[in-house]
Parts: C-alpha cells; structure tokens; sequence
C-alpha cells in the first residue's frame, strides 16, 4: 500500500504541474494496486487523464471513470443551475459549498470527481425546496432533521442543502463559530446568491477537513483541494484574520500540518522532505480513504465507547434529530425504535461494517491508528 500511495501522489504532482510521467517509472508502477488506491481516494478520473497523456493503455474500467466523472459534473451543474433558479424565484438565500468551487480549480473538468454538490440555504426556504426537489423525482434523507437535507435521483444526482454549516451535536464549538457567520452571509446585500469570502471558506474547509480526520480519516484529494486553493488564493487571503479564527476554532496546528503537508508533496521535495508528524499524517491520510473508514471511528473512540455512543447517543443527538421526540419526552422510545428500524432495513451494510469493525481485533493498522491518535493528542487535537 505504501508503493502505491507514493505513485498515486507522484501522478497528482505530474496532473497539478502538467507534466507527463516518465516512462521508466511507469514500467515499475504496479497499475492494479494503484487502481485501487485511486478508488479508495477518489482519484481515478485524475490519474487515468494523467496515465492517458502518457500513452499508457489502461483498463477500459478506468478509462470509463475518467469520462463518468466528467459526465457527472455537467450533469450536477446543469441541475444545480435549475435548483438555483428556483431559489432565486422564490427568495430563498443560498450559497455553493466546498466541490462545487474546488473542482474549477483542478487543471481539468472532471479530474475532481463528485460524490455530491453541496448548498448552504436559509433554512426558512427548507419546507418549500424539500417539496419543489420532490416534483423533480427526488427522494429524500433526513429531511428537517439535522443540519442539512439529503435529495438523490438516480442514476447520478445528489444534492446536500445545508441549513447550517456544522450540526450542534457533534460539532457544538464549531456550529457555535460558523452560525453568525451563516446569519451574516445569508441576511446580507441583496440578490439571493451568496458567496464566502475565500477567509471564510478556508476556515470552513479546514474545519470540515479537520472533522473527518477526527472521525474516521481524510485522504490525499484532500491535501490537493488545499493545495490549490492556497495556490489561487493564500496570496491575497487576510492571515492575520486567519490565524484569529483557527486559535478560536483550536485548529492552528492541525492547519499548519496540513498546510505545510500539502506543499511538500505537491511543490516542495515530496517525501523525502517530510519531518515525522508530516509522514504520519500522510500515513493517515493514504488508509483513511476519501471519507474516512468505520475501522477509523472505531479505533478512534475505542470499541466499547464507540458501542455505547451509537446505542445510546446523548440528548443533544435526539434534540437535533428527533426534535419531535424532545417535546415529547414520553414518546423517545419510539424514536429508539425508529433507529432500529433504519439501521436495520435502511443502513444494514454500514450497519454490518460497524459491527465489523467492532469485532476485529486489533493489527498492524490499528497500531497505527492508536499511533496517530497519540500524535493527535500531542498537538491538541481531540476527536
């Protein structure tokens, strides 16, 4: 795995420079592991662009992925565009989130694949959007419940309206800051699109960043969205204003590491350069995956912590999810039972990986976890 996370870094160094890999090393690249570690980092569609100039002759599955990706962007947009429109019409404020302006960084359409599109909207439009998305042939996920709504429509549309930017549950500090935030963005000047100052949505990335890394993981198309987007903006952003809303948000070092990580192995010396808390977060990050992994969340919190907690979440949970049921205090069984039921018919294969994850005792890799979840400890970083 080590192998093919350094390939899989040297082909996103040659797509961000523009250069073309040289023939030799690709000869002693193992294409099938680096197949797989591009899927678990959602990079296939990069690295088989950056494979293709070279004039390798991939797989057609990875040749696929590289013009799906670029279908599915199209599509996301043009969809969006229609959910924008409606917006404006009826008044709703709305700001695009994250994807949306990091992939027009990437040097072409398509390299930054997509899972979703993500909006931040007034939550005084949520009632009206839920309806007007459910007219397009949405179906819709944890709608009114949470911090934002989920709408898909197969075979590629996914939508996440955030009325709020983090969820007061497992974020409280971090809901707390970006709230006024939100209140100013989305009451401000006139029009109905709104638009972070690219300070704010730094702050935003690194704490999103941040949140995944203390759950269950972030991967490498993270250090590339940082990485651009410091390379388009960190010249002309306010640090000092910065630096004032990473102390407050106890983020300072866990950015700098990413930061400084980052530049490395895309413009500095790679990783040979790395000092020993930059490795070990590039180790994290390369089994971490996209999203994170269950076995990440798992190790992280401790097995029977980890139980607990999803058995028997705070009130806090139940009060953003359940509010109904937080009213109605006599009636919390039966959002209990509602949990059952989802997990079971809804969530059962997340389900079955939690369980898993749980189980398994511990190997190589959960030495590592706990490793670096001592290194987390050390910089004051706490899941």
């Amino acid at each position: 795995m080590k192998q093919a996370g350094a390939d899989l870094i040297w082909l996103c160094r040659c797509a961000l420079h523009g250069t073309v890999p040289e023939p030799e090393r690709i000869q002693k690249t193992d294409l099938a592991k680096l197949w797989e570690m591009a899927r678990f980092h959602s990079l296939t569609a990069l690295t088989a662009a950056v494979l293709l100039k070279a004039g390798v002759q991939l797989p057609s599955e990875w040749t696929e992925a590289r013009w799906k990706s670029v279908r599915k962007n199209l599509l996301l947009d043009a969809e969006r565009a229609e959910i924008e429109a409606f917006l404006e019409e009826n008044n709703i404020p709305f700001a695009p989130l994250k994807g949306i302006l990091l992939k027009e960084l990437y040097p072409e359409a398509g390299m930054r694949e997509m899972a979703d599109q993500d909006m931040l909207c007034d939550s005084r439009g949520r009632e009206k959007l839920a309806a007007f998305m459910e007219k397009r042939g949405y179906s819709g996920s944890c709608i009114g419940r949470g911090n934002h709504d989920i709408f898909k429509k197969p075979p590629v549309y996914h939508f996440e309206m955030h009325t709020a930017l983090f969820g007061t549950h497992q974020n409280p500090q971090f809901a707390e800051y970006f709230r006024k935030m939100e209140e100013n963005l989305l009451r401000s000047g006139s029009g109905c699109r709104k638009w972070l100052s690219d300070e704010e949505h730094y702050l935003y990335l690194t704490a999103h960043a941040f949140r995944h890394h203390a759950e269950g993981g972030t991967g490498v198309r993270t250090l590339l969205d940082f990485y651009l987007y410091l390379q388009n903006y960190g010249a002309f952003m306010n640090w000092e204003e910065l630096s004032a809303g990473l102390d407050e948000l106890g983020l300072t070092e866990y950015e700098a590491t990413l930061r400084t990580l980052a530049h490395q192995l895309f413009a500095g010396e790679g990783e040979q350069g790395l000092t020993d808390k930059q490795r070990e977060m590039l180790e994290y990050c390369l089994f971490s995956g996209t999203f994170g992994t269950t076995a990440h969340r798992v190790q992280k919190a401790g097995k029977w912590a980890y139980l607990r907690q999803r058995l028997f979440p705070d009130m806090a949970f139940y009060r953003e999810f359940y509010p109904f049921f937080c009213r109605h205090w006599l009636l919390l069984p039966i959002a209990w039972l509602i949990r059952l039921f989802r997990a079971v018919l809804i969530r059962r294969n997340h389900l079955k990986k939690e369980l898993n994850a749980i189980l398994k005792k511990h190997n190589r890799r959960n030495n590592h976890d706990q490793a670096h979840h001592s290194l987390d400890t050390e910089r004051g970083i706490h899941s």
